[in-house]
């Protein structure tokens, strides 16, 4: 929860990432949930996505699922 919390924080679901220092926005554009949210907004404003959204989308995902397959064969070795 604490790393969803982080994340939705930084990637701008809480609050515009225009507020953040440009540090900062630079960092956030790399999230994986301010690329969902900027997928969400191209979609309402019926634009098309922009393709860094799309493979940060895609990368966090294989990242998130191949860590989370790592983590569920470390556990059932163990059992």
């Amino acid at each position: 929860m604490i790393t969803y919390f982080g994340l939705s924080m930084l990637g701008g679901l809480w609050m515009p990432t225009t507020t953040f220092p440009t540090w900062l926005q630079d960092i956030a554009k790399w999230l994986p949930t301010h690329a969902y949210a900027a997928l969400g907004q191209a979609i309402e404003q019926s634009r098309a996505p922009h393709v860094q959204d799309l493979v940060v989308l895609v990368v966090s995902f294989a990242l998130f699922a191949g860590g989370a397959a790592w983590l569920y064969r470390k556990d059932t070795l163990k059992a």
